[in-house]
């Protein structure tokens, strides 16, 4: 798919649910002129939605916020949920495909016969409606996209819940993507590689690789490369293409048939099976192992979850529990009688958070406290015994962040909040923190960016945490260092220095964990980058939970500061916190 045919097919997409912008509307006419593939699209895509409209306009108040349209199908599919707003259109152009779209719609009554799909509409306490008939879209929904991790695009970037049709492509150059096709598939895809969707039973790796988890149902779906024929048999399988196009192939769970796609005369197929003969290569001798893993997982193939699977294809996916910008210091009131001391962070500081409840603020006014949160996963609780190391105290309230749902994108960014102002010096920072629920494959993090959304992992930024049974503190994914093992349900003191090259960029983080004194010495875990481009502005910063844990994980965050100098981050009852124009304890 060209560029310019996913950008037309992104603008309409959006016109369908919602006017499009004088320039966004101008752009849309200058890819169908002179087009008439395009201009075919659009008049079918019009003729639907003005269908829709014709049905169910008197059947359904578009006033109630609860009614969805879901599409049944043999085998259930996620579903399409857009409102109906194409009728607000301008331009030339999109006059005559309108016209086009009269006489489509004209030829429909005239044409029984045609292919058709059962469109039920649910209502809020109404049941489900009389459904009716309306004609398949020549190129159908074929699949949808579960998450990414890391995802460096070779096109144009695809967000979770997007859906894609029959030829389009999934090219990466790194990272993961993760996809549900109609059938019912989940495929996971590792870059740098290249997979084009064929149908919703059949898609070719041209190059990379690719893990395949095939639930009961779903049996049959194919995966081709360029010499071979895959199909599963009711299994869990991977294959890797190199850049000759020869495959490599493992089962981990059942059996596959593999197929020569030009076979000679008296041919048999390949049965691999898991634990008998379950590895093939077509270029070697050796049977190489073929793990497809997510960032900060330990699993060596991390395909979609069945319970990723079962959420996309009740029709809602992601699950709609993102809240919009909160201001978390209202979120909860203080009990009856609660006093608040004097807090410990120094004025003036990048960043001081304690998560105290503010009231909320007067009309026109901003609470200074705003994040974005998962409400479902993180909240603000009441510490009868407040999170504490040495003389750091987090005081009365702390924010509370659950493990994952499995129901949910992998790589969950439970909170995250913009700064007043980007940090762009060295800086020191400090928090204090309690994983309740630890294993050795959980894993948080606070993490730093200069970029945020639902497709942005933030493994391959500056992070902080516990990863794989150790503290860790990283500069990229690849860049990293390790120590010490971390205690269940013990409080820790982390304090952390993130450091510029002599180009500007952050290009070395330092990290030491429950240091006894501000006098901190050697660093007890560190990382430098010294390649590429990275960072040289932070305006974003965040906690996430990794893909290994638990729903009933807890991990309790409070006092989180950013400050120019260490005693800003690490205060003591003995050490005055010296001003702006005073050198920091430890230089830089």
């Amino acid at each position: 798919m060209t560029a310019e045919t996913n950008r037309f097919e992104t603008l309409l997409a959006k016109l369908l649910a919602e006017p499009l912008s004088d320039r966004e509307s101008k752009e849309l006419d200058e890819l169908m002129l002179g087009n008439p593939q395009r201009c075919k699209v659009y008049a079918q895509q019009i003729w639907f939605d003005t269908l829709l409209q014709a049905n169910y306009q008197a059947e359904v108040s578009p006033a109630d916020p609860d009614w969805q349209i879901t599409l049944e199908q043999t085998s259930p599919v996620p579903a399409v949920v857009t409102s109906t707003r194409a009728l607000a259109f301008v331009g030339g152009w999109r006059i005559l495909c309108a016209l086009a779209a009269s006489i489509l719609l004209l030829g429909a009554v005239f044409y029984p016969r045609m292919q058709t799909e059962r469109i039920v509409i649910e209502g809020k306490g109404s049941g489900t409606q009389t459904p009716s008939l309306v004609p398949t879209q020549p190129t159908a929904v074929v699949a949808v996209l579960l998450d990414s991790e890391d995802a460096v695009w070779a096109q144009e970037p695809i967000e979770y819940g997007e859906s894609l049709r029959a030829g389009d492509f999934v090219d990466i150059d790194a990272g993961l993507v993760r996809l549900i096709f109609n059938c019912g598939a989940g495929v996971v895809v590792e870059g740098p590689a290249r997979l084009e969707l064929r149908s919703e039973w059949e898609a070719c790796l041209q190059r990379g690789k690719l893990a395949a988890v095939v639930p009961e149902g779903a049996k049959g779906f194919t995966v081709l490369t360029p010499n071979m024929r895959i199909i599963d048999l009711g299994t869990k399988f991977a294959a890797a293409v190199d850049e000759s196009g020869h495959a490599d192939i493992q089962v981990y769970e059942g059996e596959v048939e593999v197929h020569s796609r030009t076979p000679a005369r008296g041919d048999k197929p390949l049965r691999l099976e898991a634990y008998a003969k379950s590895r093939f290569s077509q270029s070697s001798s050796v049977q190489p192992e073929i793990k497809v893993a997510g960032v900060d997982s330990m699993k060596p193939v991390s395909v979609p979850s069945l319970e990723q699977l079962l959420a996309a294809r009740s029709g809602e996916y992601p699950p709609r529990q993102r809240s919009e910008m909160l201001a978390i210091a209202s979120a909860v009131s203080p009990p009856a009688g609660a006093i608040r001391s004097d807090s410990s962070i120094p004025a003036g500081t990048l960043l001081g958070e304690d998560f105290f409840p503010e009231p909320a603020p007067a009309e026109g006014q901003h609470s200074t406290h705003r994040w974005i949160l998962d409400a479902r996963f993180a909240r603000v609780v009441y510490m009868d015994e407040p999170l504490r190391w040495q003389s750091v105290d987090g005081g009365a309230y702390a924010i509370e962040i659950d493990g994952r749902d499995s129901a949910f994108p992998s790589i969950a960014n439970r909170l995250q909040t913009e700064l007043a102002e980007p940090l762009t010096e060295d800086f020191y920072f400090s928090f204090l923190g309690r994983y309740d629920g630890l294993d050795d494959d959980d894993f948080f993090s606070l993490w730093f960016d200069d970029t945020v959304g639902n497709s942005v992992s933030h493994g391959g930024r500056p992070n902080v945490g516990i990863r794989f049974g150790e503290y860790f503190g990283r500069i990229t994914a690849r860049h990293a260092g390790y120590y010490s093992q971390p205690q269940n349900d013990a409080t820790f003191f982390m304090v952390g220095h993130l450091q510029k090259d002599a180009q500007g960029h952050f290009s070395s983080i330092r990290l030491w964990v429950n240091p006894a004194s501000p006098k901190l010495g050697a660093p007890d875990a560190s990382a430098r980058f010294d390649e590429g481009n990275r960072l040289r502005s932070i305006p974003y910063l965040g906690i996430r939970m990794g893909l290994d844990t638990e729903l009933q994980d807890k991990f309790l965050l409070d006092r989180l500061v950013c400050g120019e100098t260490l005693a800003e981050v690490f205060p003591t009852e003995t050490v005055n916190t010296p001003t702006r124009s005073e050198p920091a304890e430890e230089s830089r």
